[in-house]
């Protein structure tokens, strides 16, 4: 899994994923933001869930929904629940609405993420 963090020149601070996990960068920048505070508390969460004083976490976002278990973190759409007809032979391209990765790679983003901010500011 691949990344990268960027600020553009409104000063506001992105992190774009590889192929695959395009789902994350949308969680990281829609979902989760630049706010210091909920990072930090996510943070927290997965120290927690990585000394087994808790065993899951699942967060409802507006467009996302992050489930975060022993090993995993999923990113999840919401629009993934609802029942959509696609036309014969289509597919749905879920690459910008599902990805997984490791907790250890996931808490190593997390914290990348916040230096990031705290050394670029955030809008």
């Amino acid at each position: 899994m691949e990344y990268s963090i960027s600020q553009n020149e409104q000063q506001q601070i992105a992190i774009d994923f590889s192929m695959g996990h395009e789902a994350l960068g949308r969680w990281f920048n829609d979902e989760l933001g630049s706010h210091i505070e909920n990072i930090n508390k996510l943070l927290e969460t997965v120290l927690k869930i990585e000394a087994k004083e808790s065993l899951q976490h699942q967060q409802q976002g507006r467009e996302f929904r992050l489930l975060i278990s022993d090993d995993e973190v999923e990113i999840l759409a919401n629009s993934l629940d609802m029942e959509t007809e696609l036309p014969e032979n289509t597919e749905l391209y879920e690459s910008e609405l599902r990805s997984a990765c490791g907790l250890a790679d996931f808490k190593d983003v997390l914290l990348e993420w916040r230096h990031f901010i705290n050394t670029h500011g955030s809008n």
